[in-house]
């Protein structure tokens, strides 16, 4: 969604005749005041189904108008701004669930998780690789992968493993835990991917594994 704010001045005869035009006061962008996109993807379709209106101008119903201006301003529906807070609490319990997980259990569920991504495990969970616990393929691009599990890591862990992976070519590498002493940052290397237990939890919630999670832990 585009937007703009005229100066309020009255408008003015275009100089070719055709048409009138505005000045102005703030320039047209698609970025609410906190610099998010305005994309219509994630607008209610009482707003975009205007996008349809072939003249120039058009009117908004007085709640139309409202949502716009909120949305302009970066400002929420109570009710969205409540089911923001309630996933978000969720994934903290998720969180401190992963940690009553046994490691075979936590195992179990990161493989769940990328199955319910789209991702086909095509090797046995473990294996005589120390850097691998299984390896992925994705049907829809090919792309391979490979991914390392541990409930609980540190830096020097972490970058033991990573020289390993690279030592062995093994491609794109997810490095998946739960618990670690001291949080280990991303990488910018754009092969290796660090899910720590936030990521977890939320991968947990987005993928529809929290009875599963929750039966595992009671």
């Amino acid at each position: 969604m585009w937007y703009g704010f005229s100066n309020g001045e009255q408008p003015k005869t275009h100089p070719d005749g055709d048409g009138s035009f505005k000045k102005m006061s703030i320039p047209w962008r698609n970025m609410d005041v906190n610099d998010k996109s305005l994309a219509m993807d994630f607008l209610s379709g009482n707003l975009t189904k205007t996008a349809s209106y072939r003249s120039t101008i058009c009117g908004l119903s007085m709640g139309s108008a409202k949502y716009a201006i909120d949305r302009i301003n970066g400002k929420l529906p109570n009710v969205v701004l409540k089911a923001k807070e309630t996933r978000d609490s969720l994934v903290e319990c998720m969180e401190e669930l992963l940690k009553l997980l046994t490691w075979k259990d936590f195992e179990v569920l990161v493989e769940l998780i990328f199955a319910q991504s789209g991702w086909k495990r095509v090797s046995a969970t473990g294996g005589v690789q120390k850097t691998i616990d299984f390896s992925l393929w994705q049907p829809l691009t090919g792309e391979r992968a490979f991914v390392q599990v541990k409930s609980e890591t540190n830096v020097n862990e972490l970058e033991s493993y990573i020289r390993n992976s690279q030592s062995d070519n093994l491609g794109r590498m997810f490095y998946v835990y739960h618990t670690g002493k001291h949080k280990v940052s991303s990488r910018k290397n754009r092969n290796i991917t660090i899910w720590d237990g936030r990521e977890v939890a939320v991968q947990v919630v987005r993928n529809g594994l929290i009875d599963w999670l929750i039966e595992k832990t009671s």
